[in-house]
């Protein structure tokens, strides 16, 4: 006699206990695949310059939201020592120094070099 999974549980069971099995598996390759030669660094590294190229306007959103946040902390300090017209300046370094290591993988191979020492004379 045959005893079938969905019997116990449904096939909503039984098909997530697949997946997972699956996933192990995906898993167990992959970590096979990266262990095992040929190792090809140079694919690896293109994919990883593409995706972060690629990323640039999720770090600005990101850089958006973080300057928001910084003004609504900051606003009412500033206001209480009277120097409420700061608040620009103090934002754009603090987005700046904050998003720099970020925007600086975005950049490609060529550019990446100049603009870390653009972020890094900046940042100071």
């Amino acid at each position: 006699m045959e005893v079938r999974a969905h019997t116990i549980g449904g096939a909503g069971l039984s098909s997530f206990f697949e997946w997972f099995g699956e996933l192990g598996l995906l898993t167990a390759r992959a970590a096979r695949a990266a262990i095992h030669p040929p190792y090809e660094l140079r694919e690896f590294f293109r994919h990883l310059d593409e995706a972060g190229s690629k990323s640039a306007p999720l770090v600005a959103v990101a850089g958006a939201a973080i300057g928001v946040v910084l003004s609504l902390e900051t606003r009412n300090s500033l206001i209480s020592f009277g120097a409420e017209s700061a608040l620009p300046a103090i934002l754009t370094i603090s987005v700046i120094r904050e998003t720099g290591p970020i925007r600086c993988s975005c950049c490609r191979k060529r550019e990446r070099r100049c603009f870390a020492i653009i972020w890094l004379r900046i940042s100071r």
